[in-house]
């Protein structure tokens, strides 16, 4: 019998080639101020600034260069509080759509980011709506576009934490692969192997249910050949648009189904990391924590033939091979870890004596809670020696 399960998806998605040209049409009626969140450079996207003010806008501007922290959060929020921004457009990759999505949350909702925060903050639960919030991701990676958190940094805790709400659902997502040109190749890397790793996960997630299983498998399909042909040939906008179309599947698959304990420690490790990109950190975990997964859940004989085959299932999608199997997904992500020359763990700055702090905050992220088997203390610190 088929297990109940539920589907939310508030956020209405635009995906097309030129499509974030219309985003002045698009979000016609959210008013006429307009805090504008975007990378270092806003100069790169000014034909859509453009467009905005041609059509009567007026724009401020805050800039996100790094993976955002919680004051990063807390001065975008109390920048479009001091003007009275009517609405929040987010362009660019997930840093950037975080900090805009608990922005346009805190922008409603008093105090600092941090009261939010899960686990590390007070806990406080978002009791008003924020404000409406467009997102045009620049990178195909994070699916923040579709989900109800905002992964945040806290410095003083030394991790990420989600500020989580349906409130934090954008109003609108754009997809445009004409938005993602020029992208330099280690984050054209890092997003993508997020995005699949994001829909490897949900697929085995003690959570899985069958919204989200249809999303990672076709999902899976599409982007694992999208990745492949944006890595040969990076100004293939195709390539780029069904890549793009792979995160946003991830983003939707996550939020109904959960992620697992690549994602479980790879939050942690970000905290800890400074300059560690989420996806390659993602990337290099991926494939000891299957092995851990597997080797664990072989003393739960029912579970383990679930899990085999769903691994398997992930791999005959990625690969493009019918007959590909678990060890073959292992070492797919071995051999692209390694031939994108993505950094080991050490190479990053993380010490063994590190490791007797960070396992126990990757047992207790909320990531961690959807693993399809528990992990012992054994296994996490078998997966970071073999990642670093």
């Amino acid at each position: 019998m088929m297990a109940p399960f539920d589907v939310h998806g508030p956020t209405r998605v635009v995906v097309g080639c030129g499509a974030a040209q219309d985003v002045s049409t698009l979000s016609g009626g959210f008013g006429k101020r307009v805090l504008v969140v975007t990378g270092a450079t806003p100069a790169r996207h000014s034909e859509v600034w453009s467009r905005l003010e041609t059509a009567g806008k007026e724009l401020r501007f805050a800039t996100i260069g790094r993976e955002p922290t919680v004051d990063d959060a807390d001065a975008v929020a109390l920048a479009g509080r001091t003007w009275n921004a009517e609405w929040v457009l987010a362009v660019g990759g997930g840093s950037v759509m975080d900090a805009a999505k608990a922005a346009a949350c805190l922008m409603r909702n008093p105090g600092s980011a941090l009261d939010y925060l899960e686990g590390v903050g007070s806990g406080r639960p978002v009791v008003h709506p924020s404000v409406p919030l467009v997102v045009i991701p620049t990178t195909a990676g994070t699916g923040s576009e579709v989900t109800r958190n905002a992964v945040l940094t806290s410095p003083a805790h030394r991790t990420k934490a989600s500020l989580r709400s349906p409130f934090l659902y954008p109003t609108l997502a754009v997809i445009d692969p004409a938005m993602g040109r020029a992208v330099p190749r280690p984050v054209l890397v890092g997003a993508g192997l997020d995005a699949l790793v994001q829909l490897i996960e949900p697929l085995t997630s003690r959570r899985a249910q069958p919204f989200a299983d249809a999303l990672c498998r076709e999902g899976l399909r599409c982007g694992g050949a999208a990745f492949r042909r944006a890595l040969a040939q990076p100004d293939d906008p195709n390539a780029r648009l069904h890549l793009g179309v792979a995160a946003l599947f991830s983003g939707f698959a996550l939020a109904h189904a959960g992620l697992g304990a690549v994602h479980g420690m790879a939050g942690v490790l970000g905290g800890h990391l400074s300059g560690a990109p989420h996806g390659a950190l993602c990337a290099r975990l991926l494939p000891d924590v299957i092995v851990a997964n597997r080797r664990r859940i072989a003393e739960e004989p029912e579970r383990q033939v679930w899990l085999e085959m769903r691994y398997a299932e992930a791999a005959s999608l990625l690969l493009e091979r019918p007959s590909a199997t678990a060890d073959d997904l292992v070492e797919w992500a071995r051999e692209t870890a390694e031939a994108n020359g993505l950094p080991r763990l050490r190479e990053w700055g993380l010490a063994a004596t590190d490791f007797a702090v960070i396992i126990p905050q990757a047992e207790r992220a909320s990531s961690t809670k959807s693993n399809p088997v528990r992990l012992l203390g054994a296994d996490w610190e078998q997966v970071l020696k073999s990642a670093w």
